[in-house]
């Protein structure tokens, strides 16, 4: 895999600065850290919105019905993510 870009890396922070700012405690913001669909499936979006909990998932895993959103960021890699990751997200009831 190659190195993320600067500009993937400004529309990452530039998108969770918006979120965060956003959703209050509404919602737990995280960024590029992977998220657990099943068993063998564990993608890491860009940017994911999960449901609000006060162990912030340090005692259990998000399921898909946790996640809120998610939000890829493509410089280089627009093709992967609308031609893999959107249909493992929606499969997956994810926004």
């Amino acid at each position: 895999m190659s190195p993320i870009g600067r500009r993937h890396k400004a529309g990452v922070d530039r998108t969770a600065a918006v979120l965060f700012r956003g959703v209050g405690d509404a919602a737990i913001v995280r960024v590029q850290s992977s998220i657990v669909l099943g068993e063998r499936s564990e993608p890491e979006p860009d940017v994911a919105l999960l449901r609000p909990r006060d162990d912030f998932y340090a005692d259990a895993d998000e399921t898909p019905e946790d996640v809120l959103l998610v939000v890829e960021v493509a410089d280089s890699s627009e093709v992967y993510d609308r031609r893999t990751k959107a249909p493992l997200y929606a499969r997956h009831g994810i926004p």
